[in-house]
């Protein structure tokens, strides 16, 4: 840093920045990566161009910026004067016709951290470390989840979407993304389209699939089948749909290779998979077939296991609360991991093959599409710590 900052090639602008988050004079006790230092006046930026829908939150202690494995943009804020907050801040870069994504949670004071700033600072650590694990949406032990349903075919909460933010909804325009749908979805996003009936029991129908990328789907279908498809196939299912949603983990719930390997398991061990009757059977009834299409996508990709159609259609919920995140993904992860004996390579090699073509077509580099990675993690401590100007 101190190298750097008498080299000549950073701007006064620049010093500036970073000055605003580092209270210290650059010297040369600081071992901090040139592309670390970069982060601080990218997040600046990100920070004032979202500070009309989300604020750091007033009189911060402590900030940390940092890397993951799922994300590069993320930090973790501590806050307060006297009673102390946590936050994670994740932060998604555009790519293609995908706006960019910016959201902020506040974690439970499960560990008495709210009125002890050095036990808030750890908090703050024990974070970045759940984040960066095999389950990054635990950041939180004692994380809930809601959704909520709403069948106004027209609005901007059709047909469900997530409390808190955890899972985004995002209405894609339809046409646009049935002809090119690796502009508007990332693989391993969940898709649904939709199809209106105006009927008081059933006002639409849905299909849902994991996008796989590269115009490959996987999805389960009627005749009690989980297979890789087409994006065309996908839309035989349903015909004449005509809306389309994406649903994107803005944090991270599986590691991207368990979300491949539930997938390959589900195709290669169809019989299990579909042997388990009742709860979620479209009809409600036990002869049905279980596990429709929207359990697959939540169990796969979320390591949820429920589908909304059922839960409106059938219990006549308006909505659904998790209150055990940790115990779902435990109980899917064995359920899904036992449905097949041995691991299905050639399978989770197909599916990482479509994935990797997505991002190929996108010609976009990594940097364009997620952003500078991290080497460390930088702890600042703002010099007005009171309150960031934004």
């Amino acid at each position: 840093m101190y190298n750097w900052n008498k080299s000549g090639d950073i701007t006064d602008d620049r010093k500036n920045v970073i000055s605003k988050f580092i209270s210290a004079s650059p010297d040369s006790t600081f071992e901090y990566y040139r592309g670390d230092l970069k982060k601080i006046y990218y997040w600046d930026d990100i920070l004032e161009r979202n500070k009309s829908n989300i604020n750091i939150p007033d009189k911060v202690q402590q900030i940390r910026f940092f890397s993951a494995y799922w994300n590069n943009n993320l930090m973790t804020v501590v806050n307060g004067d006297g009673s102390y907050g946590v936050w994670l801040i994740v932060y998604e870069m555009p790519s293609q016709q995908m706006e960019e994504v910016i959201q902020k949670f506040e974690v439970t004071d499960c560990n008495g951290f709210r009125y002890d700033l050095e036990r808030a600072k750890d908090r703050s650590w024990e974070i970045i470390n759940k984040v960066r694990g095999d389950n990054p949406i635990l950041y939180d032990e004692s994380k809930s989840l809601t959704t909520s349903y709403d069948d106004g075919y027209s609005s901007s909460n059709f047909p469900s979407y997530y409390d808190n933010g955890e899972v985004k909804r995002i209405e894609v325009p339809f046409s646009s993304a049935k002809s090119n749908p690796d502009a508007y979805f990332k693989p391993l996003d969940i898709a649904k389209i939709f199809k209106y009936e105006n009927k008081e029991k059933a006002p639409y129908m849905v299909h849902a699939c994991v996008y796989l990328g590269n115009r490959k789907v996987a999805h389960a279908v009627g005749s009690g089948v989980v297979k890789i498809d087409s994006w065309d196939e996908f839309f035989s299912i349903l015909s004449s749909a005509n809306k389309m949603i994406r649903y994107h983990p803005v944090v991270s719930f599986k590691r991207p290779e368990k979300i491949i390997e539930h997938i390959a398991k589900c195709i290669e061990g169809n019989d299990r998979y579909f042997g388990v009757k009742g709860e979620f059977s479209v009809s409600g009834r036990d002869e049905i077939q279980a596990n429709n299409c929207e359990c697959f996508v939540n169990r796969t990709v979320l390591g949820l296991n429920f589908s909304e159609l059922v839960s409106r259609r059938v219990k006549g919920w308006a909505g659904s609360v998790f209150s055990s995140v940790k115990g779902q993904l435990s109980t899917n992860e064995s359920q899904l991991g036992n449905l097949t004996s041995s691991m299905p390579y050639s399978k989770i090699n197909e599916i990482n093959g479509y994935k990797n073509q997505a991002i190929e077509n996108s010609g976009q580099s990594s940097l364009m599409r997620d952003g500078l990675q991290m080497q460390a993690v930088i702890s600042v401590v703002p010099p007005s710590w009171y309150k960031l100007n934004y």
